[in-house]
């Protein structure tokens, strides 16, 4: 994890010193956050979060009982 943390920020470090695309902007797409969001949104994520949470705790169960066997 530190290996990929460390060539995402000299990665970084040289795309802001050789700034290929002739301007002060690191990305080629610029996101405007003029949009407000709101409560209701987040639910669609909570759900997905905990259904992800679920099929991970199965998935350690089943492992944990295959190797038992």
């Amino acid at each position: 994890m530190w290996r990929s943390f460390f060539c995402a920020l000299i990665a970084g470090i040289v795309l802001r010193f050789v700034n290929p695309f002739g301007s002060d902007q690191t990305s080629l797409f610029h996101v405007d956050y003029s949009m407000k969001w709101t409560f209701m949104e987040l639910i669609p994520f909570a759900l997905l979060g905990v259904f992800g949470g679920v099929l991970g705790s199965l998935f350690i169960w089943s492992n944990i009982s295959w190797c038992k066997l």
